[in-house]
């Protein structure tokens, strides 16, 4: 779904579809215009477990974005703040 510019909405509905989608391993969303909005709904969807991906591409998007979930990550993985 490289260059697609989905964008937040888009990306919000895609992510109604994930849960129910139980194949779906690897998922591409570079430049696709996912903004702050977009990072909040990621990682409010990834800590929830709802999705078996294994990759997600992201690269393209705002680079502030990939940032933060890079760090909301790293954080809940090491656990620390």
């Amino acid at each position: 779904m490289h260059y697609t510019d989905i964008g937040d909405a888009g990306l919000k509905s895609l992510l109604k579809m994930l849960p129910k989608n139980r194949t779906l391993r690897h998922l591409e969303l570079g430049a696709c215009g996912i903004r702050r909005g977009g990072a909040d709904m990621l990682k409010t969807f990834f800590t929830q477990g709802k999705s078996n991906l294994e990759h997600l591409g992201l690269l393209g998007n705002d680079d502030e974005v990939l940032d933060d979930l890079v760090r909301g990550w790293l954080r809940r993985s090491v656990g620390a703040d």
